[in-house]
């Protein structure tokens, strides 16, 4: 479920578990994949910054979470809405 509206995710097609185990040119491409939409999420949600996680720990496939953020508070996935509409 999302952290926050604009909250996106980034999969490459590569079905890895652990991100330290991707090559470094698909995870270059995920990064400015992920830069990309982090300055659209930006601009859509009006905010300066956007929030990058690498979590891990739930999906067993390599995803990267793009938000906006506005603070650290941002970071938690406690926030997440577990009804999203």
């Amino acid at each position: 479920a999302p952290m926050t509206q604009g909250h996106t995710l980034v999969v490459p097609r590569a079905e890895l578990d652990n991100w330290q185990d991707i090559e470094p040119a698909v995870f270059a491409r995920v990064m400015e994949v992920s830069q990309l939409i982090g300055k659209a999420v930006c601009k859509a949600f009006d905010t300066e910054r956007s929030g990058v996680i690498i979590a891990g720990l739930e999906v067993p496939h390599l995803h990267v979470h793009v938000f906006p953020a506005r603070n650290l508070s941002d970071f938690g996935f406690a926030n997440v809405d577990q009804n999203p509409s």
